[in-house]
């Protein structure tokens, strides 16, 4: 996996997540149509967002100084 890649990755995932806890913190509802969206979900998000963050992030150090094909 790319250096690059990985840095993307994780720059969207951290984004997402900091979006979910933004929403957790601020009590935001979120209305799609006549479905309101549970606060729960914000709470799963934010778990599986940060973890692809961190997984992103951990790739990118790992990739550091490889040599591409």
């Amino acid at each position: 996996m790319s250096n690059s890649y990985a840095a993307v990755t994780f720059l969207i995932f951290a984004i997402v997540a900091i979006m979910h806890l933004v929403r957790i913190i601020r009590g935001w509802s979120v209305t799609i149509g006549p479905l309101n969206i549970p606060m729960s979900v914000s709470r799963g998000g934010l778990i599986v967002a940060a973890l692809l963050a961190l997984w992103g992030v951990s790739q990118a150090i790992n990739n550091v100084g490889e040599i591409p094909p």
